[in-house]
């Protein structure tokens, strides 16, 4: 079965996670809603205190009713979120974002972060 687009920087995105954060423990999943996927990358220490959350957005899942909610849940124990969106779609999280006004989520591109989808 081939692989998804989310899948593929999923995947791309935890072999760099080995290098930025070496001696965390890395654990993922691609959740589906209505047909669009999405990824979400937790990070935790040895003891499995998480220190932060990834989520790996599509154009279209930016822009699920539930997206901010989600990212403050995430921060709710003290750690970070980090989104990371398309770069045709930060304008659109950047305005989603401003409206949560939560300092621990972090919005960057794929290309800020070094992931190229080739077709």
């Amino acid at each position: 079965m081939p692989r998804t687009p989310i899948e593929r920087i999923v995947e791309a995105r935890l072999r760099m996670l080995e290098h930025e954060v070496p001696g965390t423990v890395r654990d993922h999943d691609i959740l589906s809603e209505n047909g669009i996927d999405r990824g979400v990358i937790t990070i935790t220490d040895q003891e499995g205190r998480p220190l932060y959350v990834e989520f790996v957005e599509s154009e279209d899942s930016i822009s699920r009713p539930s997206a901010l909610r989600e990212y403050i849940e995430a921060t709710g124990w003290g750690g970070k979120a980090l989104v990371i969106v398309p770069d045709k779609a930060q304008a659109a999280a950047t305005e989603l974002l401003s409206k949560g006004g939560n300092p621990s989520i972090e919005l960057v591109s794929y290309g800020v972060v070094g992931i190229y989808l080739k077709a």
